[in-house]
């Protein structure tokens, strides 16, 4: 799309309307924050305007109007502070909606964008047909109406041309001949300040009462429309069906995505990955794989089958076998983990790190090629570089009331079947032999063992293996 300055807009008011209740979701808080590839429905609505405002106008405004559950979406975009609020405080209609921005703004605009909060499909590419359209005729034109053409329009605002221009007919005060038509209104409107005069000429002299945008828009020469092919991306979510349909989209969009910038996913049917997951070039993603939240994949990385990563970093070269679960931790370059590894809260792993079958870590630090290889727990721990951690190893860093740390410092050797009881130090290169519960600190260098001597009653076995 062109950027110079010419094709700028340049005063844009751009207008979200997210104060309908959204009944049909049965949800206990706004349609629009309905939940979306690790985001909110109004979260693709606000990035797309955000990509075509940035492009396109040289002054811009946001504004969202709110209504039921306005807490709760106010309180979720608080810290974008391109986003300006305004309230409908009854639900009286879509133009009732708009005047609660046209009557309360302080920008000073010439051009007003027009779009619906539950619409995530949308992108900037759609706003700027818009404007094309508009600059056509910029001197006759003062509004572009979008519309497309469906083979079962129920439910939608039908669009009839007539000699004074055209007219937008809601389902409900639709004759029988009106329903026939295919071509329905889009809910997406660019207008030029001058038209919002006829905002206050609108009535609510229609079945449902309410105060229609689209009546701002009827029997006008000056409005023209803009007939898109892609009616799919004009979806709104009105119910549950509607919202994994606009899931699928996206879902398709950004394994598409990812795939353009080299990224090799093996089965895109099984495959979930959030929005805002990035993945560097050269990776591979295997079936029943699930990438949720602010997940960060380097390069070169291959994740096996069943994995599931959530807000984590994985350092480029790693490899994540079958049947992982990672929450809200960091992974160094050139590691390996699992299968069936586990690593809860605030993990941090250095570079070429293992981490094997079986093994649970928790709130747990550990050092550049040191290896916690399978069947063990570590929690509240700080490892060093260069530790290996035999298997069936614990720390008890629970006593029943409080938390407690765990120290093992460089080069420490900890042998099969050991529990270390926290807060207790492993002293750098020390060795614990295997089978050990260790109570007390072990000094650098150290040499602990902690168990009973072993003694052997001779003959004695035949007696236990009788009974």
């Amino acid at each position: 799309m062109p950027t110079n300055s010419a094709t700028k807009i340049s005063k844009l008011a751009v207008v979200i309307l997210a104060a309908g209740k959204g009944t049909r979701m049965k949800l206990p808080y706004s349609k629009v924050m309905a939940p979306l590839l690790g985001k909110k429905v109004i979260d693709f609505v606000i990035q797309a305007a955000m990509n075509f405002v940035k492009s396109h106008a040289q002054e811009f405004h946001i504004g969202v109007v709110v209504g039921h559950q306005k807490e709760s979406i106010q309180d979720y975009l608080k810290n974008n502070s391109l986003i300006h609020f305004y309230e409908q405080k009854e639900q009286k209609g879509t133009a009732d909606a708009l005047k609660a921005f046209t009557q309360n703004t302080k920008f000073e605009y010439d051009h007003l964008l027009i779009l619906c909060g539950d619409t995530p499909l949308l992108t900037e590419n759609h706003f700027f047909a818009m404007w094309e359209k508009m600059q056509a005729n910029p001197k006759e034109n003062l509004a572009v109406l979008s519309t497309f053409d469906l083979s079962n329009p129920t439910g939608y605002g039908r669009v009839i041309s007539t000699p004074s221009g055209l007219q937008i007919m809601e389902e409900k005060d639709a004759t029988m001949e009106v329903k026939k038509v295919k071509r329905v209104n889009a809910g997406l409107y660019l207008l030029k300040k001058s038209l919002l005069k006829k905002l206050d000429e609108i009535k609510n002299t229609n079945l449902a009462h309410e105060f229609y945008l689209t009546d701002l828009f009827s029997q006008d020469p000056k409005v023209v429309e803009f007939c898109f092919e892609d009616a799919q991306n004009f979806l709104g979510i009105n119910d549950m069906n509607q919202l994994n349909e606009a899931e699928s989209v996206l879902k398709k969009r950004k394994i598409q995505n990812l795939r353009r910038e080299g990224v090799y996913i093996q089965d895109e049917s099984s495959t979930f990955i959030d929005w805002d997951v990035e993945i560097g070039a050269g990776s591979q993603i295997a079936p029943f794989t699930i990438i949720k939240g602010k997940t960060h994949v380097g390069e070169q990385v291959k994740i096996g089958p069943w994995n599931y990563l959530e807000n984590v970093i994985i350092g480029n070269g790693c490899e994540l076998h079958a049947h992982n679960h990672l929450v809200d931790s960091k992974v160094g370059e050139n590691s390996q983990l699992g299968p069936y590894a586990r690593l809860r809260p605030d993990c941090d792993l250095g570079s070429e790190t293992k981490i094997g079958n079986f093994v649970e870590l928790k709130k747990t630090k550990l050092g550049p090629k040191s290896k916690v290889p399978h069947l063990s727990y570590v929690g509240d721990a700080t490892i060093g570089s260069k530790v290996n951690i035999g298997c069936g190893f614990v720390t008890c860093n629970y006593d029943g009331k409080n938390k407690h740390q765990t120290i093992i410092e460089n080069n420490v050797f900890v042998g099969s079947d050991c529990q270390v009881v926290a807060p207790i130090t492993l002293g750098e290169g020390s060795f614990v032999a295997a089978g050990s519960t260790i109570t007390q600190s072990v000094g650098a260098g150290d040499f602990a063992v902690a168990r009973t001597r072993q003694v052997n009653k001779v003959g004695l076995a035949k007696k236990f293996l009788e009974k």
